[in-house]
Order: C-alpha cells, then sequence, then structure tokens
C-alpha cells in the first residue's frame, strides 16, 4: 500500500531465494542497467523493477531479470480525520485525506455548514478546504468560523458509496 513507502527491502523479502546474510538480490531500474538500486529506494505504483539474484559460489548475476510492476492501490480503507485546524500554523492548515488522489482520481467533496448550505465543492484538480468557502452565493463567503461541518465524499469509481461524516474546523 502507498500509505505504507514501501521500499525495494520489502518487496525483496518476498523473494523466496532471497538469503538475507549472502544478500543475493539486486534491483534495477532497467531491463539492461548496470548500476544497482539501493534496497531502501521507495517503490512508486506503475514502476518496473528489474531483479538478479547473485550465484554465492561465483558471484554472478543471474542470466534472466524478474520484471516486477508495483501496484500500490490495495490500501483498503482510506482513512478520513475528524478534524483540522487552519490557522496558518503549517500543521493541519488544510483537510487532507492521505493518498486521496491516488486512489480516487475522479473524487469529488463537498463540505456542508450546520444549516445544510454547501461552503466548498472540491476535487482532485481544486485547492484543498482551508476553512474558507470557495461558493459565491454564501452571504458570508471567506473564512469559515469554528464549528463542525458536514462532508460527502463521492469516489466516482462506479462500485464505491459515498461517504459521509463529519469534521470540527478549529482555529
Amino acid at each position: 500500500c502507498i500509505n505504507d513507502n514501501p521500499t525495494l527491502q520489502q518487496l525483496t523479502l518476498n523473494v523466496l531465494e532471497y538469503d538475507s546474510i549472502a544478500n543475493n538480490v539486486v534491483w534495477y531500474d532497467t531491463v539492461e542497467g548496470t548500476n544497482g538500486l539501493p534496497l531502501t529506494t521507495i517503490m512508486t505504483s506503475g514502476t518496473t523493477y528489474y531483479a538478479v539474484l547473485i550465484d554465492a559460489a561465483t558471484g554472478c548475476e543471474s542470466s534472466i531479470r524478474l520484471e516486477v510492476t508495483v501496484d500500490l492501490s490495495a490500501c483498503g480503507d482510506l482513512t478520513i480525520p475528524d478534524g483540522f485546524s487552519p490557522n496558518g500554523d503549517g500543521v493541519n492548515d488544510t483537510f487532507d485525506i492521505d493518498n486521496l488522489n491516488f486512489l480516487y482520481p475522479n473524487f469529488s467533496l463537498e463540505f456542508y455548514n450546520r444549516y445544510g448550505r454547501l461552503v466548498y465543492s472540491g476535487t482532485a484538480s481544486t485547492p484543498r478546504f482551508n476553512g474558507f468557502s470557495n461558493q459565491s452565493d454564501l452571504l458570508s463567503e471567506g473564512e469559515l468560523p469554528v464549528g463542525v461541518y458536514y462532508y460527502i465524499l463521492k469516489y466516482n469509481d462506479g462500485t464505491t458509496k459515498p461517504s459521509q461524516g463529519r469534521i470540527y474546523l478549529s482555529r
């Protein structure tokens, strides 16, 4: 899962022939590359990595490279925060759901005030909710007051039902 920042070391542990004492697996970023990648390399989704086995007796690499294309989308449920604090201190200044853009690129997110008025509407291409309304039809467009707001998150993937809940905006 992309949330875990997986490395080539974690992928190496899944190679049956891997020997941790001999460290007999080397990863490359191309099928004919000569510069090995460090095991601390953080994998990215859609990237192909190539592994070779090193023979303990001869020190030679295997003649065939194992091709692995990474898919990091199996993350289970998203973790939706229950609040944020857009006070300009650089911590939780926007409402963020980790990997939402990656897992559900067509999502839409709406926030409503306690009176049921839409105060924010966004997608992957709009700025994150920062405690300011982006709806011009509100009487008090701009900075929203401290309080509880309600959201509807539509995944727009054709299978996942929308999520709804509440968040607390604190300054």
